[in-house]
């Protein structure tokens, strides 16, 4: 017999592929990197009001300026979410990601806490995303800790059945302690194209 417990859960299986541009300013000049990632995410809902989910991502960013190293970038994340009301979610979460040239390996380890909010239009059909969070700690072997850490997102989404498939702009903003009267600024944007499958009723917050 199915308890109540387990007639909630659900799991949400999605792809993405996205546009992703890195400009990285040690403060001598930005240097521009960007190209495709493409990956998956999975996410399981737990109960009416808690999710986990798990994505990952790998892609290749080739140099936009003269001298730099392109380079491979991979990455992983698990975040839980907790719905607080209808249009609104929290959620806490760890990521791991790795940029790889040929000659090192820069791997950055961060913890994050975000809101995201869900405007419905068009009956439900379609919703407007934004969301937000801020990285309390961020660990990058080489450099020192960012003194300020933060993304920010804003996106649509629309509703098929069980599926969805949405665009959603972000920016991942870091900014470095000066030293030595220069400052180091680092800026991760993509433009993001998602579609999404869920098995189960419900909606994943």
């Amino acid at each position: 017999m199915t308890t109540p417990a387990a007639a909630q859960r659900r799991i949400e299986a999605a792809a993405f592929v996205a546009a992703i541009e890195l400009r990285v300013d040690p403060g001598s000049g930005v240097e521009r990197f960007s190209g495709p990632m493409i990956g998956g995410e999975a996410t399981l809902q737990v109960s009416g009001r808690w999710a986990l989910a798990v994505r990952v991502g790998d892609g290749s960013l080739t140099a936009r300026t003269p001298g730099g190293l392109n380079r491979d970038v991979g990455e992983l994340s698990a975040e839980g979410r907790v719905r607080a009301g209808t249009e609104l979610s929290f959620s806490a979460g760890a990521s791991r990601r790795v940029y790889s040239t040929e000659l090192a390996r820069q791997r950055w380890n961060t913890l994050q806490l975000g809101v995201e909010g869900r405007l419905p239009f068009l009956g439900g059909a379609m919703q407007a995303v934004a969301r937000g969070a801020f990285l309390p700690v961020v660990a990058v072997n080489g450099l020192d800790h960012p003194k300020t850490a933060y993304t920010i997102g804003t996106g649509i989404e629309y509703q098929l059945g069980q599926g969805a498939i949405g665009i959603v702009y972000s920016l991942e903003r870091y900014n470095f302690p000066a030293k030595a009267m220069t400052q180091r600024l680092e800026q991760v944007s993509a433009l993001t194209v998602r579609g999404a499958l869920r098995l189960g009723r419900g909606r994943t917050p």
